[in-house]
């Protein structure tokens, strides 16, 4: 069945390249929008590369090889089933989320031109949901291959890329929203809907 899982994985690759790339096309443009230093803005853009990179190759690797072999690991067609529902939730959440704010895609932060309306979309429920998509389709791919490599090479520059843009993005939130941040800010979770304390 191992064939059948490289399949579905080089299936799953490619239709999220295909989506996304012509959201990435915009990246340079759009990073006008942000206020960043130079070296903030170098290793935000490098770390983009290198998580589009650890994204990839290992998944194109596992695919075409067994040179990944070495890292799979036994799990369930169960939980890989579960890994697929998981990649089409981050997909759903994707596009809901570039569906509500069209033209701010990494132009920092995700709702910065249309603060007001915040509280009518999924931006009502957490502030930084594009992100929370990505990392759900790589959890998701990552289940789907069962190969932990894939998930590490994918998600460590990627949780480094949160690091440097989503305090940068926060702030800039701040200044657009002004008063109302506070308030946003306590109704709302950071990458996951709050469970409590959501008003």
């Amino acid at each position: 069945m191992e064939w059948f899982y490289k399949g579905l994985s080089g299936v799953l690759l490619l239709l999220y390249l295909v989506i996304i790339s012509k959201y990435l096309r915009k990246y340079k443009r759009q990073e006008d929008g942000i206020e960043l230093n130079t070296p903030l803005r170098r290793s935000a853009f490098v770390l983009l590369i290198l998580t589009l990179l650890g994204f990839t190759v290992p998944q194109a690797l596992y695919v075409s090889s067994d040179l990944l072999d070495w890292a799979n690991v036994s799990i369930s067609t169960v939980v890989r089933f579960v890994g697929l529902f998981i990649y089409q939730l981050g997909l759903a959440l994707f596009f809901i989320s570039k569906d509500n704010f069209d033209d701010n895609w990494w132009s920092g932060p995700e709702i910065g031109h249309n603060p007001h309306l915040a509280k009518e979309t999924v931006y009502g429920y957490m502030r930084h949901p594009i992100y929370t998509s990505v990392y759900t389709v790589m959890l998701g791919c990552t289940l789907v291959a069962g190969n932990w490599l894939i998930g590490v090479c994918a998600l460590v520059p990627f949780t480094a890329l949160c690091v440097v843009r989503i305090p940068v993005e926060e702030e800039v939130l701040k200044r657009k929203m002004g008063s109302g941040y506070a308030e946003y800010k306590k109704a709302t979770g950071f990458l996951f809907p709050k469970l409590f304390g959501r008003k």
